[in-house]
Protein backbone atom coordinates (compact mmCIF):
# COMPACT_ATOMS: atom_id res chain seq x y z
CA UNK A 1 0.00 0.00 0.00
CA UNK A 2 1.12 3.26 -0.75
CA UNK A 3 0.63 6.58 1.09
CA UNK A 4 -0.37 9.44 -1.16
CA UNK A 5 1.37 12.49 -0.97
CA UNK A 6 1.00 16.38 -1.21
CA UNK A 7 3.73 19.00 -1.11
CA UNK A 8 2.57 22.78 -0.19
CA UNK A 9 5.26 25.15 -1.70
CA UNK A 10 8.24 24.80 -4.32
CA UNK A 11 10.82 26.40 -1.50
CA UNK A 12 14.46 25.20 -2.43
CA UNK A 13 14.17 22.62 0.79
CA UNK A 14 11.57 20.86 -1.02
CA UNK A 15 13.84 20.52 -4.54
CA UNK A 16 17.09 19.94 -2.27
CA UNK A 17 15.34 17.22 0.33
CA UNK A 18 11.75 16.87 0.30
CA UNK A 19 10.44 15.93 -2.69
CA UNK A 20 13.69 14.16 -3.34
CA UNK A 21 13.16 11.93 0.22
CA UNK A 22 9.60 11.22 -1.19
CA UNK A 23 10.39 9.44 -4.67
CA UNK A 24 12.99 7.48 -2.41
CA UNK A 25 10.47 5.51 -0.07
CA UNK A 26 8.39 2.82 -1.43
CA UNK A 27 5.96 2.97 0.13
CA UNK A 28 5.34 6.61 -0.68
CA UNK A 29 3.79 8.33 -4.15
CA UNK A 30 3.96 12.24 -4.92
CA UNK A 31 0.42 13.10 -6.11
CA UNK A 32 0.33 16.77 -5.96
CA UNK A 33 2.56 19.75 -5.61
CA UNK A 34 0.35 22.96 -4.46
CA UNK A 35 2.28 26.52 -4.90
CA UNK A 36 0.28 30.31 -5.40
CA UNK A 37 2.75 30.24 -8.73
CA UNK A 38 0.41 27.60 -10.88
CA UNK A 39 3.30 27.06 -13.36
CA UNK A 40 6.41 26.96 -10.60
CA UNK A 41 3.85 24.55 -9.01
CA UNK A 42 3.64 22.65 -12.40
CA UNK A 43 7.26 23.17 -13.31
CA UNK A 44 7.97 21.37 -9.77
CA UNK A 45 5.22 18.69 -10.55
CA UNK A 46 7.31 17.30 -13.61
CA UNK A 47 10.54 17.24 -12.22
CA UNK A 48 9.58 15.03 -9.27
CA UNK A 49 7.28 12.88 -11.07
CA UNK A 50 4.01 14.23 -9.11
CA UNK A 51 0.79 13.21 -11.04
CA UNK A 52 -0.31 17.31 -10.95
CA UNK A 53 0.80 20.91 -10.08
CA UNK A 54 -1.47 23.18 -8.71
CA UNK A 55 -2.26 26.64 -7.29
CA UNK A 56 -5.80 25.07 -6.03
CA UNK A 57 -5.13 23.96 -2.33
CA UNK A 58 -8.77 23.05 -1.87
CA UNK A 59 -8.12 20.42 -5.10
CA UNK A 60 -5.34 19.25 -3.39
CA UNK A 61 -7.32 18.87 0.29
CA UNK A 62 -10.01 17.22 -1.68
CA UNK A 63 -8.23 15.19 -3.47
CA UNK A 64 -9.22 11.56 -2.01
CA UNK A 65 -5.49 9.91 -3.21
CA UNK A 66 -3.90 12.12 -0.81
CA UNK A 67 -3.35 11.31 2.42
CA UNK A 68 -0.54 13.50 3.88
CA UNK A 69 0.13 16.82 3.14
CA UNK A 70 3.78 18.47 3.74
CA UNK A 71 3.93 21.75 4.59
CA UNK A 72 7.16 23.72 3.11
CA UNK A 73 6.06 26.98 2.59
CA UNK A 74 7.69 30.58 4.44
CA UNK A 75 7.19 30.14 8.09
CA UNK A 76 4.04 32.43 8.27
CA UNK A 77 1.91 30.21 6.39
CA UNK A 78 2.21 26.87 7.91
CA UNK A 79 -0.46 27.07 10.60
CA UNK A 80 -3.27 28.21 8.35
CA UNK A 81 -2.08 25.50 5.80
CA UNK A 82 -1.56 23.02 8.60
CA UNK A 83 -5.06 23.56 10.12
CA UNK A 84 -6.45 23.36 6.36
CA UNK A 85 -4.82 20.33 5.42
CA UNK A 86 -5.53 19.13 9.37
CA UNK A 87 -9.51 20.00 8.96
CA UNK A 88 -9.56 18.14 5.39
CA UNK A 89 -8.41 14.39 7.36
CA UNK A 90 -4.85 14.65 6.11
CA UNK A 91 -2.01 13.70 8.30
CA UNK A 92 0.28 17.12 8.16
CA UNK A 93 4.64 17.14 8.23
CA UNK A 94 5.36 20.67 8.60
CA UNK A 95 8.63 22.67 7.28
CA UNK A 96 10.94 23.55 10.52
CA UNK A 97 10.21 26.05 12.22
CA UNK A 98 6.46 24.92 12.94
CA UNK A 99 5.22 27.99 13.56
CA UNK A 100 5.38 31.67 14.35
CA UNK A 101 4.78 31.30 18.19
CA UNK A 102 3.66 29.04 20.71
CA UNK A 103 0.06 30.34 20.24
CA UNK A 104 0.45 28.77 16.59
CA UNK A 105 2.26 25.56 17.51
CA UNK A 106 -0.35 24.27 20.51
CA UNK A 107 -3.25 25.36 17.98
CA UNK A 108 -1.76 22.96 15.62
CA UNK A 109 -1.00 20.54 18.06
CA UNK A 110 -4.27 20.36 19.26
CA UNK A 111 -6.17 20.35 15.60
CA UNK A 112 -3.67 17.33 15.04
CA UNK A 113 -4.85 15.41 17.83
CA UNK A 114 -8.85 16.26 17.05
CA UNK A 115 -8.22 14.70 13.48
Amino acid sequence: MELGWAIIGCSDIVRKRGAPALRTQTHSRLVAICSRDRDRAQAFSEEFDAEYGTDDLDQVLSDDRIEAVYVATEVDRHSELALAALHAGKHVLVEKPMALNVTEARTMIEAARAS
